[in-house]
């Protein structure tokens, strides 16, 4: 007996959500086997990071590409030094310390979100990680709360910052300032940890960039009575470092060009950005020293261009001064309108000539 037209095509749709649901079913498990597998690998990448840095008494658990540490550090420069051996490794996404215990230099216990004590002043911990920042201690006043909170909150964001400060009038609110300052100058991006503790402030961790490390540092110290009293341990985070010298100018000349206003000296937000860019590969590469070249159009007098292009070299040595640069390490020439790269028959011909390059050095 031969079925009707619309019992076929029953008969068809019946057969192809069967199809659907086996296909799915073995994409499932093809899935599940997958991320066995990479986890798996991540594993092994894990355990032999932590073998080669001599970290061998820490545990991990693996969720796809991610690492969730467990154990003790001696200090949190070593909890940072554990993270970035794991980053560095293949295939491994991020790191979460939130279950490491963390040992004082004083002996005392301490978690990433330890529990506050009491010591005569605000003892203060700031951690930052994946945009959010937890805070845990003691502060003498719920005005002093509300001051790291509200520090916190400009960074992140509100609803990412995990409050745990406790308020104790016992306590005073000597260089809490310095905390709240330097606090207000981090970067989202950041991972790390800033310390206060016995009236001395300490920050830890990776920052993106050296003008964030510098902004953090001149806040703390202006701040303090006793600029000793802040201690720097950060480091600049940069992914894939150069080598070589070509390697360096390589990605020098693949920076976004600086772009100072016609007739102007005045680096603009994106041109400091730049700079900074160029800044964080010298300071990774302390052996190597470059040259800042300013080069103009031939619009103008010849004589003018070259003190535009002097005053331009100095803006930009001055900026990675700024940055932590070494001044030994930074040449800066104005070279006017003598250099063209291409003829100066056209707009934009002559905005290519107008240029800043930064040479490595021999």
């Amino acid at each position: 007996m031969t079925a009707s037209p619309a019992g076929q095509a029953r008969h068809r749709a019946s057969a192809a959500v069967v199809a659907l649901l086996g296909l799915g079913a073995v994409l499932g498990l093809q899935l599940t086997v997958n991320r066995a597998s990479v986890e798996r690998q991540v594993e092994r990448q894990a355990l032999e990071a932590l073998r080669r840095g001599g970290y061998g008494d820490y545990v991990i658990s693996v969720d796809g590409r991610d690492i969730s540490l467990t154990g003790q550090a001696a200090s949190l420069s070593e909890l940072y030094q554990v993270k970035q051996a794991l980053l560095s490794a293949s295939g491994i996404r991020a790191v979460s310390t939130r279950n490491v215990t963390v040992l004082s230099t004083g002996g005392a216990t301490a978690q990433l979100t330890p529990t506050p004590v009491s010591s005569g002043g605000p003892t203060v911990t700031v951690t930052i990680e994946s945009a959010t920042i937890g805070l845990s201690g003691t502060v003498p006043t719920e005005e002093a709360r509300t001051s790291v909170v509200a520090a916190a909150e400009q960074v992140v964001g509100p609803g990412r910052v995990a409050d745990q400060l406790t308020v104790d009038p016992a306590t005073d609110d000597a260089v809490l300032s310095a905390l709240i300052s330097a606090l207000s100058s981090l970067d989202r991006t950041a991972t790390g940890a800033l310390q206060l503790a016995g009236g001395v402030l300490a920050g830890y961790g990776r920052l993106p960039s050296a003008r964030v490390r510098a902004a953090v540092g001149d806040a703390a110290r202006g701040a303090l009575s006793d600029p000793s009293r802040y201690v720097d341990h950060f480091t600049v985070d940069f992914d894939a470092l150069t080598t070589n010298a070509q390697q360096v100018q390589d990605a020098l000349d693949a920076l976004p060009g600086v772009q100072f206003a016609v007739g102007g000296t005045t680096l603009t937000p994106a041109d400091v950005a730049t700079v900074d860019e160029a800044a964080g590969l010298l300071i990774s590469h302390p052996a190597l020293r470059i040259r800042v070249e300013a080069h103009t159009n031939d619009l103008g007098d010849s004589a003018t261009n070259l003190r535009l292009s002097a005053h331009r070299a100095d803006a930009v040595r001055t900026e990675l001064l700024v940055a932590g640069v070494p001044a030994d390490r930074v040449e800066a020439v104005g070279y006017g309108q003598t250099r063209p790269v291409v003829p100066n028959t056209s707009d934009v011909l002559r905005s290519v000539n107008e240029r800043i390059a930064f040479v490595v050095l021999p």
